[in-house]
């Protein structure tokens, strides 16, 4: 994520904030979760977007070091995700555009440790398809289409827990919910519902 343009705003109730125009690059890559079954639960991509977004911070509340908010909307110029059926080459994937929505909620608690939740929606529409096209009759390096004509919804919510074990190890907990929804306007459409988590230990210099 980058800032384009920011403005911070000025409240009376102690609370720090901000108004911008932010650009994001974002890539979701799932390998099979059953080897062999090529089945894959998930593949997006946010290449190019850009859109407003806010973040805010309210004042300190008791044992509570830090809440912070941020809110991004974003219209996606070129993005990607995986096709189930057009598969060219080594082409796996659709091509298209549409629009992203992101809340990120941080709640720091000092010397105790971090909690934070991220959720991420992805609409992706694919426009121009090939289903009206002879491809026997097309060279496939050549063919001018996006992919399969329809669109994809992912949506990603991620807890994240750190704990402080010392100045400088940290314990780290994380839990990723995909849930993709891709519509074809030529085939069978396809969900898919998956889920990782991770364990980790952080040290800081």
């Amino acid at each position: 994520m980058g800032k384009l343009w920011g403005v911070p705003l000025k409240t009376t109730t102690g609370m720090e904030m901000m108004f911008g125009i932010f650009q994001h690059f974002n890539y979701f890559d799932s390998e099979e979760v059953i080897d062999g079954s090529g089945r894959i639960p998930y593949k997006i991509s946010e290449a190019a977007s850009v859109g407003p977004g806010m973040i805010y911070k309210f004042p300190q509340m008791n044992s509570l070091v830090n809440l912070e908010q941020r809110v991004f909307l974003s219209a996606i110029l070129l993005g990607g995700s995986l096709t189930d059926y057009y598969n060219v080459i080594d082409r796996n994937y659709n091509m298209g555009s549409g629009y992203s929505i992101k809340n990120n909620t941080i709640l720091d608690f000092g010397r105790y440790g971090m909690f934070a939740l991220n959720m991420h929606l992805y609409q992706i529409f694919t426009w121009k398809g090939y289903e009206h096209k002879d491809l026997e009759t097309v060279n496939p390096l050549y063919l001018n289409a996006q992919g399969d004509k329809g669109n994809v919804m992912l949506a990603v919510v991620n807890p994240i827990i750190e704990l402080n074990l010392s100045s400088h190890f940290k314990a780290n907990m994380e839990v990723s919910y995909y849930y993709r929804h891709t519509h074809y306007s030529y085939h069978e459409d396809i969900k898919y519902k998956t889920f990782e988590t991770r364990l980790g230990l952080i040290y800081q210099f």
